[in-house]
């Protein structure tokens, strides 16, 4: 819930309605279940089959002939089924709970502070008004009202020893009543020829006046949608292909005009003020040869020339930028459509892991297998975030970055699976010490 906590500023303090913070919450939980739910494989399959083991039944199905394959058959069949769904949440679910999550943080962020005027000093947040209120009391009565109002053709300063704060019946307006006081009204300056300017002050005493505030402005309004087009964690996969290529081939357009615009603006182009009559012939059309001309006219030439070489300088610097700012957004389109694939298969791999790791340690319970499967889960997912920083910046492809730990940790649940049906000894200790015995004693 780390999300929680950097978005808190933005949802304290503005009226936020416990529905709309119990629909933030589950979308951030809907968002956490791709990553969570290799976790539970993991872990589930190291307690179960740590405890199969523990207990000795592990042994006792062996010994009816049953192999370790033929007893984790059924659970395969499961993770399986939870994998295949696991990509079609990614897929389908997932983008459009990124986008509503997005959206509706976009809403509350926007929403203004709840109304609560304080005490003692001046509230700015009604539109056109500063309000200071001295004292406020249980039954909505109020002292000492200073209001300040600001309009387009005069400003009005009014005083009032008491009033009275009501809401409307349909909560969007604030009725505020004021009891024995003063308003000023200052017009606009009024000027007349050859007259100096003067500017009318109007003073009313009133022993009882009404202000009306419009608060729609304080009512949350959610958005009926979001243009979040160019965000790649809100699409599917074949949305992802064909953003994907439409990328490619304005990158590759880009290309192509860029070696355009070099060949015809900056390749071999002719001085204007040069005439080429009369000139030592040269094997290269339009070429000039320096010592055909005096030394202020050559210092020219090498000026120019060096005002060319610089500007196609910078203009195969800034196309560079653009194409390498193309690059990085495909680059995470390509992130996520590995990751749909990529965070599925983890579900089967670390199951693979887990389940032979369980059978081998023979450790149930809630003790060294969540010590095991955290450690084992962080290390995938330290080698994934790294592998996902190398695809975005360029530095590796995207499918090696984004399949790097899955390539790491397959070889490993290879490996213990093959331990874990040949009844290996790997982490008995009594099985290293007798070796090393052995090995001491020859």
């Amino acid at each position: 819930m780390i999300w929680f906590w950097k978005w808190l500023e933005d949802i304290v303090g503005k009226g936020i309605e416990l529905g709309v913070i119990a629909e933030l919450v589950g979308y951030a939980s809907l968002n956490q279940v791709p990553l969570s739910l290799p976790l539970a494989i993991l872990l589930s399959s190291i307690m179960t089959y740590g405890k199969l083991g523990e207990t000795v039944e592990l042994t006792a199905i062996k010994s009816l002939g049953i192999s370790l394959w033929r007893a984790m058959f059924p659970l395969i069949l499961l993770v399986t089924m939870f994998t295949g769904l696991a990509f079609v949440f990614s897929n389908n679910v997932l983008p459009r709970t990124n986008k509503n999550l997005k959206m509706l943080l976009n809403d509350v962020s926007h929403q203004k502070p709840e109304l609560s005027i304080p005490e003692g000093v001046f509230y700015n947040e009604l539109e056109g008004y500063s309000i200071r209120i001295g004292k406020k009391y249980r039954d909505k009565t109020l002292n000492d009202i200073i209001i300040f109002q600001n309009k387009i053709d005069n400003n009005r300063f009014i005083t009032a020893d008491s009033g009275r704060m009501e809401l409307g019946n349909d909560g969007k307006l604030l009725v505020l009543t004021l009891i024995n006081g003063n308003a000023y009204d200052q017009e606009s300056e009024s000027e007349k020829i050859n007259q100096e300017k003067s500017y009318p002050l109007v003073h009313n005493q009133f022993k009882e006046n009404q202000i009306i505030f419009n608060l729609e402005s304080f009512q949350f309004v959610r958005s009926e949608d979001g243009n979040y087009s160019s965000n790649s964690k809100m699409r599917n996969i074949a949305e992802l292909e064909v953003s994907i290529d439409s990328m490619g081939g304005q990158m590759l357009k880009r290309s192509n005009q860029l070696y355009d615009d070099l060949y015809r603006n900056f390749y071999f182009t002719a001085d204007s003020t040069i005439s080429y009559d009369n000139i030592t012939p040269y094997p290269l059309s339009k070429a000039v040869v320096l010592h055909n001309f005096d030394t202020i006219k050559r210092k020219q030439i090498i000026h120019h020339a060096a005002d060319i070489a610089r500007n196609a300088k910078n203009y195969i610097h800034s196309s560079r930028m653009v194409l390498h700012n193309q690059q990085k957004i495909q680059n995470r389109h390509k992130v996520e459509f590995h990751r749909k694939f990529t965070l599925s298969f983890a579900c089967i791999l670390l199951f693979f892991v887990g389940a032979p790791f369980g059978a081998i340690v023979k450790k149930g319970g809630l003790g060294a297998p969540v010590i095991i499967s955290v450690f084992l889960f962080l290390t995938f997912h330290v080698l994934s975030i790294v592998g996902e920083k190398l695809a975005k910046n360029g530095s590796w492809e995207v499918y090696e970055g984004m399949w790097m730990a899955t390539l790491v940790l397959l070889p490993i649940g290879v490996f213990l699976t093959f331990k874990a049906t040949s009844d290996s000894s790997i982490f008995n200790a009594t099985a290293y010490k007798k070796f090393f015995l052995k090995l001491v004693g020859k």
